[in-house]
């Protein structure tokens, strides 16, 4: 059995921000700093749809993400094995303040409304899909 999820569309304009390296080392033992291009910002974006067909890593759980471009998405980049990747970081609105533009959400649990994501600017490929559990 499959389980649909989504998310209500964000009422702002701006659904993503890249924020700096430095916010991954929070997640991540990062190797070194890099900046993504708009180009690789870009093609993040237009391989969303890519999510749609990811399964988490976790047995049993069988929910995925029917409109990841629904989510608000924070992009970090992370640099891991020598390889630049982006980690994408996507929330709905629910108790969303300002500083998601700055610093990175992390939550604990909160279901569907919740997940991550690596995405590789060379493959152009989404992978280590995440949904927080409900709690």
């Amino acid at each position: 059995m499959m389980t649909l999820v989504g998310c209500s569309p964000p009422q702002k304009s701006a659904r993503y921000v890249v924020l700096p390296s430095a916010e991954g080392k929070r997640i991540f033992t990062t190797d070194n700093a890099w900046q993504p291009t708009a180009t690789q910002i870009e093609s993040a974006e237009s391989h969303l749809s890519q999510i749609i067909g990811l399964h988490t890593q976790w047995p049993g759980d069988t929910r995925i993400i029917e409109n990841p471009g629904g989510y608000y998405r924070q992009y970090v980049p992370v640099q891991l094995d020598g390889k630049e990747l982006l980690f994408v970081n996507a929330f709905c609105a629910r108790g969303l303040t300002a500083e998601w533009r700055s610093q990175l959400v992390d939550v604990s649990d909160g279901g569907e409304c919740y997940w991550k994501a690596t995405f590789d600017p060379v493959t152009e490929r989404y992978s280590n899909l995440v949904i927080n559990g409900k709690g």
